[in-house]
């Protein structure tokens, strides 16, 4: 085996680091995709501020569709973006992404499986080979209040993703709030944006706190339970945001926050 050079390497990292940092944002606010989905009837246009799994076209042909905005995922992309804005690897206008991220987030809000279901059969219309991968009807109507938060995912056009899915996950919020307290913490947002990230922050923070004790599935997607990875992430978010609500006199929030991020530590 060849020993390595490093001089190569870190020439190589240089070079790697900038494409990546290019070709980060190719899914961020990509308003000038469509997505296709004939089985399903759907045709998906992003919106700005959301977040592209991938912007390959695939249908399991054989590219999995990913075309989806995923929490987990454009809450670590956001973070991302962040840092490379930061250290000029992207240029400052960037963080309008991040804006828009922001917005598309809280404007998931009012989703519910109930509105879907009163437009109508989630199954109609659909090819009869697929039914099988669509939502059942109760399942649906679980959809209600901060559930929207678990849904692990939704169509980047901002409507509730119908498939079926590895749900409920609860790592999303815990990211997306470590995500809003760093760019708080940098001064990455305009003056005009840090309430609204503010905004969503406690709703994440809220989220956690709420549903922290109760089985998810992992991040693999796999199983039903309590994870150790998203307990940590979940123990993070409360931590550090319960230094963010003491600070701004929720001292009573604050303190629910650390309880439940001993509970978690101990489990760990």
């Amino acid at each position: 085996m060849n020993p390595i050079d490093s001089a190569a390497l870190a020439g190589w990292i240089d070079r790697q680091y900038a494409v990546s940092a290019r070709n980060l944002t190719l899914g961020v606010s990509a308003t000038h995709l469509v997505k296709q989905r004939p089985p399903f009837r759907q045709r998906i246009v992003p919106r700005p501020g959301s977040v592209v799994a991938s912007s390959v076209m695939g249908a399991y042909d054989p590219d999995p569709d990913y075309f989806f905005h995923w929490f987990r995922d454009s809450a670590l992309v956001m973070d991302a973006l962040r840092i490379l804005v930061a250290d000029g690897a992207r240029p400052a206008v960037d963080a309008g992404a991040i804006a828009d991220y922001i917005r598309f987030s809280l404007g998931l809000r009012g989703l519910t499986g109930a509105a879907v279901l009163a437009r109508g059969d989630a199954k109609r219309g659909v090819d009869p080979d697929f039914v099988q991968h669509v939502r059942s009807e109760a399942d649906l109507r679980g959809v209600a209040g901060d559930r929207i938060w678990g849904e692990v995912r939704v169509n980047p056009d901002a409507t509730l993703d119908t498939l079926n899915w590895s749900r409920p996950q609860h790592d999303g919020s815990a990211l997306q709030a470590l995500t809003l307290l760093r760019c708080l913490e940098d001064g990455v947002l305009a003056p005009e944006v840090r309430d609204e990230a503010a905004g969503l922050l406690r709703i994440d923070l809220d989220f956690v706190l709420a549903h922290h004790a109760e089985p998810s599935f992992e991040i693999w997607e796999d199983s039903l339970g309590h994870d150790y990875y998203t307990g940590v992430v979940q123990c993070a978010a409360l931590r550090r945001g319960a230094e963010w609500l003491e600070a701004r006199g929720d001292t009573g929030t604050a303190g629910r926050c650390r309880e439940a991020a001993e509970a978690l530590a101990a489990a760990a």
